[in-house]
């Protein structure tokens, strides 16, 4: 998702990026353009076309270095047989490498793991860790949790196979906000796509908790559709972007007045907003209206 502003070098303006409906144009006259809906990853050489002198540079920069994750079962419960000296410190789109990254947060930073197994912990029944398999000498890696006995004085080790979807699909949430390269400023932003899959709804509120506590560390977005991840006493307007198909365009803004007045006065949370279908993007023609359609 195009932002107006990116912490660190300023509003697209600035990096000589011009805005338009179906695209972000690059230089002067829009020379070169990147249609919204192209793929952007950190590896995708043609991100560099439009690489020239700073500040554009610093807006490559960014979409290199930053982190956009839609998990897959097969990569999170999955053997990784890559070579151990090769495994990048970072948790791969879909979730490739959860087992070495979880290894890697246990060794760089005992804190952070053990946040992560406290999360694990109050949103899984009985979990008390997800940890990393080791196997053959350290050259097979795999994920595997901790969890309570039926006697409460022991622990239980369930391997990769055995463990739930939402067991899986939550560590690797946790492992992508709290790996090494987010504290060392090396990820400025993580992109989650629908983050509540597989999670049980009466903790998705937390899960919301967890995401606000990250932003501490690096900036984070999330898609979603779920109505409970917003019961939060935490959640703002001021945190949402809502997303409507208006007359075959999808546009993209901040939940427009009527949704935050009825959410300030009380009257709807921000769950039950959504949830009626009453949250919608403050509409700006920045040429002839202000917010919500008012004339300039």
């Amino acid at each position: 998702m195009l932002s107006e502003r990116f912490e660190g070098f300023g509003s697209w303006e600035d990096a000589g990026i011009a805005r338009r409906d179906d695209a972000a144009a690059f230089g002067d006259r829009g020379v070169a353009e990147l249609p919204l809906g192209f793929e952007l990853d950190p590896g995708s050489l043609a991100l560099n076309q439009y690489a020239g002198t700073d500040p554009r540079r610093a807006v490559v920069d960014f979409f290199k270095s930053a982190s956009f994750y839609d998990l897959h079962m097969s990569a999170l419960r999955g053997i990784d047989d890559s070579d151990p000296a090769m495994r990048p410190d970072r948790l791969g789109p879909h979730g490739e490498h959860l087992g070495h990254i979880l290894g890697r947060i246990a060794e760089l930073d005992p804190d952070a793991k053990e946040t992560l197994d406290a999360y694990l912990s109050a949103m899984i029944p009985n979990a008390i860790g997800l940890d990393q398999r080791s196997e053959l000498d350290g050259t097979v890696s795999a994920v595997e949790g901790r969890f309570a006995a039926k006697s409460g004085d022991t622990e239980l080790k369930v391997q990769r196979w055995a463990l739930s979807e939402g067991t899986l699909r939550l560590g690797g949430i946790l492992a992508a906000l709290l790996q090494p390269h987010v504290f060392d400023g090396a990820i400025p932003f993580i992109g989650i796509e629908e983050p509540e899959k597989a999670l049980h709804p009466p903790k998705l509120g937390l899960l919301y908790e967890i995401l606000a506590a990250a932003s501490q560390n690096t900036q984070v977005m999330v898609t979603t559709q779920s109505p409970d991840l917003l019961d939060n006493k935490e959640a703002r307007p001021e945190h949402i972007l809502a997303v409507e198909n208006i007359d075959a365009a999808t546009v993209v803004g901040p939940l427009d007045e009527v949704g935050c007045s009825l959410f300030n006065d009380k009257i709807l949370t921000l769950t039950e907003l959504l949830r009626v279908g009453s949250m919608h993007p403050a509409r700006v023609n920045p040429e002839t209206e202000g917010p919500d359609g008012e004339p300039a």
